[in-house]
């Protein structure tokens, strides 16, 4: 229902609505504004815990089921009369004043507990750590979303730390779970009395689910713009901006309470209430309320007995579509680890087929031993020769890798002609970016071995050689491609790189080369393949295509 019609009044009177007659300042909130998703924002201080332990009141004495989460402390005073007599027979489950004591842990079991009894309770969280706390409650939501089939009034304070609008990391899943209940809690029978003293904090798509609002003093710009949207979808925009304009001068214990199924919203001050107050500030020279809680006519054994034993299994309610995404998540990674482990041996594969090419250029002797299962090979040792006397290092260094500078000197002679340091890198199969290669080349320079080549190339300077030793003539053009075939990856990039050497001088288009191989220009495998075969220097791009680089064909010569 909107106002546009009504005549309006200016707010500020108890018992006025915005176009209304006056009512009983003595009105609580009625019954059927509780059935309803609740709202109450207000500053600390403005009265919105009293008026929530009101409408509480009114539920236990209409023998509803209300649950409170209570990380303050302060409702426990609903076990003891404002008279000094006894209150209502609701456990306090946690805190300074638990009639039971409640582990951290225990979320899922004092959920299942409560719905099965049908049990009112206070469930203090105080004493939690804020990870403990959230912990709790996501376990506790969750099992109480997952058990209960019944009328609920679930009454959250400081509902901002439940559903907060911007969560933390550790925050997702109460948020998930708060989001849960209220937005799709209604068919088992949730009712949520929310709390906050910041609705600017509290995530909107929580708030945004309130049926029944009660504002009360809010002095911050930021907290009556949040509820502001809510106020505007009852009311015309000049109604809902006097309204959110009396907000900062409302008295204490007074606010609008607005049922929109009920007509127009009321301004009210809502009426003491029946048990102990135990959430009011303390004023100076008092010390905060104290008294001695009864029993209240409850079996608080039995219910200890009851949370401390274990909950008893009981048949889940299938959930088809989990399971069904839970068995298709665990296929795919099933197909992936089976993927990976067929690229790991092709990897294997390429590297001993690598390995067994260069051997003929490190100056050993190769026999050809019986092949092992792949678990069973062991490392060919490589003997090197000794360097010549006139650049003999200390038996010490050589013992810190000599032999292994050695090996990729003798990969950049075997390579007959000048290299990057990436493409060197590569053909020793170590990365030109670690701190291993700069060692080995930084070794190889102060040795003077190396001489400085143009385009940032590098050979084998006669120094070099003679460390060396015997490594046979240059490659061929054919060899010199067949063995970069086999380092980028025979069952890939090698395969790009022959067909383009296959071509040379010609350049092959992108189209053209992607259907040689099977692949879609388009696609990442080929993109991957042909960033390969370019890093390494093995192929340029031009605009009308690809071509094999010039450097695999001395002298201009075409491939055969």
């Amino acid at each position: 229902m909107t106002l546009t019609k009504r005549p309006r009044k200016a707010p500020g009177r108890p018992g006025t609505a915005l176009g209304a007659k006056a009512a009983d300042p003595g009105t609580p909130i009625p019954i059927g504004a509780l059935e309803q998703h609740v709202a109450i924002v207000g500053r600390t201080g403005s009265g919105k815990s009293y008026a929530a332990r009101g409408a509480v009141e009114a539920l236990l004495d209409a023998g509803r089921q209300v649950v409170v989460l209570d990380p303050t402390g302060v409702w426990w005073g609903l076990r003891a009369g404002a008279d000094g007599g006894s209150g209502f027979p609701v456990p306090v489950i946690g805190g300074d004043r638990a009639d039971v004591a409640l582990p951290a842990d225990a979320g899922a079991a004092l959920a299942a507990l409560l719905v099965a009894c049908r049990q009112s309770a206070v469930v203090d969280t105080s004493g939690f750590t804020m990870g403990e706390r959230r912990r709790f409650y996501g376990a506790f939501l969750a099992g109480l979303h997952q058990e209960n089939r019944a009328a609920l009034h679930l009454v959250v304070d400081e509902a901002d730390e439940l559903a907060p609008q911007r969560p933390l990391p550790d925050q997702t899943t109460v948020l998930h779970e708060m989001d849960r209940i209220v937005r799709r809690g209604r068919a088992r029978g949730f009712r949520v009395l929310m709390i906050t003293q910041r609705p600017a904090v509290l995530h909107k798509d929580v708030l945004s689910q309130a049926g029944c609002l009660i504002a009360m003093q809010l002095t911050a710009a930021q907290d009556r713009a949040a509820i502001g949207a809510w106020i505007e979808g009852q009311a015309d925009r000049a109604e809902a901006k006097a309204l959110l304009a009396s907000l900062p001068q409302l008295r204490t214990g007074e606010g609008w309470l607005w049922w929109p199924h009920a007509g127009p919203p009321v301004q009210q001050r809502f009426p003491r209430i029946r048990t102990l107050d135990t959430g009011s500030t303390p004023a100076h020279g008092e010390e905060a309320a104290e008294a001695p809680l009864s029993d209240a006519g409850l079996d608080l054994e039995a219910l200890r007995a009851a949370l401390a034993a274990p909950v008893a299994d009981k048949p889940r309610r299938d959930d088809s579509k989990a399971l069904t995404a839970l068995r298709a998540e665990r296929d795919r990674l099933e197909r992936e680890r089976d993927q990976a482990l067929a690229d790991l041996e092709a990897c294997r594969v390429a590297i001993r087929a690598a390995a067994g090419s260069l051997a003929p250029f490190v100056g050993e002797v190769v026999t050809s031993p019986t092949l092992r299962p792949a678990e069973e090979e062991v490392p060919v040792p490589v003997t090197a020769p000794p360097a010549p006397r006139g650049k003999a290092r200390s038996t010490a260094r050589r013992g810190r890798g000599e032999g292994a500078e050695l090996r990729i000197l003798r990969v950049l002679v075997a390579h007959g002609r000048p290299a990057t340091m990436r493409q060197w890198a590569t053909l020793a199969g170590l990365s030109a970016k670690g701190g291993t290669w700069s060692t080995y080349v930084s070794r190889l320079r102060t040795s003077g071995y190396l001489g400085a080549g143009v385009g940032g190339t590098w050979f084998v300077n006669d120094a070099g050689r003679a460390a060396a030793g015997e490594v046979g003539p240059p490659p061929s053009s054919e060899e010199l491609v067949g063995r970069w075939c086999e380092v980028v990856g025979a069952g890939g990039a090698g395969r790009m790189l022959a067909v383009l050497a296959g071509r040379y001088p010609a350049t092959v288009d992108r189209e053209t080369l992607a259907g040689e191989l099977g692949l879609a220009a388009s696609g990442g495998t080929f993109s991957t393949y042909l960033s390969r075969l370019v890093s390494n220097g093995l192929a340029t791009r031009l605009p009308e295509g690809v071509r094999a680089a010039g450097e695999l064909f001395p002298g201009g010569s075409e491939a055969r």
